[in-house]
This record gives structure tokens, sequence and C-alpha cells, in this order.
């Protein structure tokens, strides 16, 4: 899935009528080839792991091949994959974390804040992104969802509370609480590592 061309021209969303019945395995391919990568960004931004992302990516289209029926009943293609991908995910999670100790958060903090990540280091792109990635780590699993699904998947706050299972205000108030922590977080780790 890794190496698949994304198209650059807005495609037709596919739904399954009498028609194309017989032809599933082509609407699910299609469904593959439009949203692979927003289902691997919501796996990668749950499991942090490139590999067990790619898994949790191939196990969200088996799982829509087994409920083929269902995809006549699909509005929203994107949204849809993004429930599947997020409910498979964290199951994903839940097993990987049982065979895999859990990380401290206060250990991200630390070694994020250590006197050999001075503030241009940070700003160069990749150990920017990986810092921002480790400064969300720390956030609570409540606050953390709906700031991942925002920033790193780019849904809107309705999409969100539809596939978190919530309340939109529930939404708001949660990535309004985990943007200011993260930006006090941020701004004591980066005084830290201006001293």
């Amino acid at each position: 899935m890794c190496g698949m061309a994304i198209p650059s021209e807005p495609t037709i969303e596919m739904t399954v009528t009498e028609e194309t019945a017989g032809n599933v395995h082509q609407v699910v391919e299609g469904m593959v080839h439009e949203h692979s990568r927003l289902v691997f960004r919501i796996a990668y931004s749950i499991l942090r792991n490139h590999a067990d992302a790619e898994d949790a990516t191939q196990d969200v289209f088996i799982r829509v091949l087994r409920n083929k029926e269902k995809l006549a009943d699909v509005r929203e293609q994107k949204l849809w994959l993004a429930k599947i991908a997020w409910r498979v995910t964290l199951d994903w999670k839940k097993s990987v974390d049982r065979r895999r100790p859990a990380d401290d958060s206060e250990l991200i903090l630390d070694e994020v804040s250590a006197p050999s990540a001075n503030a241009e280091q940070l700003v160069a792109g990749k150990q920017m992104t990986a810092f921002l990635e480790k400064m969300m780590a720390t956030l609570p699993p409540d606050l953390r969802e709906p700031l991942a699904l925002s920033t790193v998947q780019e849904l809107n706050s309705t999409q969100i509370a539809e596939v978190l299972g919530i309340a939109e205000g529930s939404v708001r108030t949660r990535l309004m609480r985990a943007r200011t922590i993260l930006k006090q977080k941020m701004a004591a780790v980066m005084g830290e590592s201006n001293e």
C-alpha cells in the first residue's frame, strides 16, 4: 500500500447498486485506491509504528470486504472508513500494548527536553515532527484522540464526533483543552532547552 499513486483529480464516490453488486471487489478496490492514505494515517496516529499501521490498514479493508452488503447504505465513504479504521486500530493497539511495555509520559518529556536537543535542531523538519508527536503522546487519550483526528486526518469536529461517538461540543472542548495543554508543555520544554 505504501507505494500507491494518489489520484490528483477528484474521484467520484462509488456506491453499490443492483447494477454494480457483482463488482463489489472493484468498488472496494476503488475505496482502497482513494482512501488508503487516510486509513493508514489514522492507524499510524494511534499505533506509532509503520508496520503495525500497515497491518491495521489491511485489516480495515478486509473488514470492509467482509461487510460488503453494507456498502449500499454508505453515504460518505471517507467518514465510514475513518470510523472503521478508528475502531480496528484501537483493537490493534490493545493487542500491541499487551505485547509491548507501555511508554512513560514523563520519560518522553525528559527525552525531549534533554540538553542535546537545542532549538535549532528541533526546528528542522523531521525532528520537529517527531517532537510534536512525542508531545502529543503525553496528552491523555481523551484529548489526544480528537487532536490526532483533527490535525493528522484533517477531519472537522462533526466528523470527529461521529468517529469517536461523542457530542460535537465535547469534541470542540477537548480540542481546545488539548491545544492549550500542548502549548504549555511545548513552552516549558522549549524554555528549558534554551536555558
